[in-house]
């Protein structure tokens, strides 16, 4: 395992003197001393560390990776809800619509219904009056 320097552009091959950064040729060149200072068995803890850091690092991507498809599945859940809900809520409205509509049309079929009863009374004492009429003038 080759550890990234501090840049993360580069590994420690060199390449972080060609990454064209301000700053980042001296620290990898500090880095790079540093490395070259190390003893074998300081890189060996070093290169453990990284590789322990490295197995970490992948198990919370499990862990991440797993937790997505967990949420897009509840997400999924909750958007069939919503989508049920809604709808549900739409059928309801348009029941509520159809009742509003049947009760106005039955208040005014009433209201009509009142208005020909009076209307046939009226007639019907119309009709009393011109009998009334007729037997007086005879």
């Amino acid at each position: 395992l080759r550890p990234r320097l501090r840049c993360g552009a580069a590994a420690c091959s060199g390449e972080a003197l060609r990454c064209g950064r301000a700053g980042h040729a001296l620290g990898a060149m500090d880095e790079a001393g540093l490395l070259n200072s190390m003893t074998v068995e300081q890189l060996k803890i070093t290169c453990n560390r990284l590789q322990h850091s490295y197995s970490d690092m992948q198990m919370l991507l499990q862990e991440f990776q797993a937790e997505q498809v967990l949420l897009r599945r509840e997400q999924d859940r909750l958007h069939q809800t919503v989508e049920r809900v809604t709808a549900e809520a739409e059928r309801r409205e348009k029941v509520e619509e159809q009742n509003i509509l049947w009760s106005v049309m039955s208040e005014v079929e009433k209201k009509l219904e009142v208005s020909q009863l009076f209307k046939a009374k009226e007639e019907r004492k119309a009709a009393k009056r011109r009998r009334w009429a007729r037997g007086a003038e005879t």
